[in-house]
């Protein structure tokens, strides 16, 4: 199996997991779960559990003073304004729409992959790109067509769904620069870390509380275990190896 082979099948994985993971992130979110207090609840668990591989990884890892600064924009576009945006768009839309905005991703990135990874692609694929496009915006205002004006919830989820996947696409272009670099854990680490300093301020309020823990249902306590180890530490360590063997437009 040729190593592009393999970077396609981790995408495959990824995009299969995510799938399942709207779902039961809107079922959480509708039990009361705060948007924030569960992503910083995926970021700080998964940092656990992820740290004693990532301090024999690091050890052999130098960084160079020049990518820091990509790094930490790593972190902020995918797990800071990915992450957060989704789940706040989420709390205010349907899963429906949410999947169908999610999945123009590989529009915005290919469009990203060709202006400034210099990536081709033939025409058909810009017919394509245009169509979907064309629905994308259709999904976003399909709150007013059906409900009037007055109806705002949801086309500000799906807007906030939207620059969710904008923030993906920069997450995306700028791992495909470094990603060759360093190792796949390492890129995978120091972003969750990042997502957990910014989240626990909007999340403070819940994880410093005892009472909080015990709300917290057996499903919920399921959903966050569930987000963290496949939807967080698995998908996002895919993501980032895949990314190695293929083109940013494939991904």
């Amino acid at each position: 199996m040729s190593v592009q082979t393999q970077g396609i099948i981790a995408h495959i994985l990824v995009s299969f997991f995510w799938g399942i993971a709207a779902p039961i992130v809107k079922m959480a979110l509708n039990q009361g779960l705060a948007p924030f207090t569960f992503v910083f609840l995926r970021m700080i668990l998964a940092l656990f559990i992820l740290f004693p591989f990532f301090i024999t990884r690091v050890a052999k890892t130098k960084i160079e003073r020049a990518d820091v600064s990509k790094i930490i924009l790593i972190g902020i576009l995918g797990i800071a304004l990915n992450i957060g945006l989704y789940f706040a768009g989420l709390n205010l839309t349907s899963v429906t729409d949410a999947s169908v905005l999610v999945a123009t991703t590989s529009i915005f990135t290919t469009l990203a992959a060709i202006f400034f990874l210099k990536e081709k692609v033939n025409r058909l694929t810009m017919i394509g790109i245009g169509l979907s496009f064309t629905g994308t915006v259709v999904i976003i205002i399909q709150p007013v067509l059906e409900n009037g004006l007055f109806k705002l919830e949801n086309i500000l989820g799906n807007f906030l769904i939207l620059l969710a996947v904008l923030a993906w696409v920069g997450y995306t272009i700028v791992n495909k620069e470094v990603g060759q670099k360093y190792d796949s854990l390492v890129l995978t680490y120091i972003p969750f870390g990042i997502g957990a300093i910014v989240f626990f301020p909007l999340a403070s309020g819940d994880v410093l509380n005892p009472v909080f823990y015990s709300s917290l249902t057996p499903f919920l306590i399921f959903a966050i275990l569930f987000e963290t180890v496949f939807a967080t530490i698995f998908t996002y360590f895919l993501f980032i190896w895949g990314l190695r063997f293929i083109s940013a437009t494939t991904a």
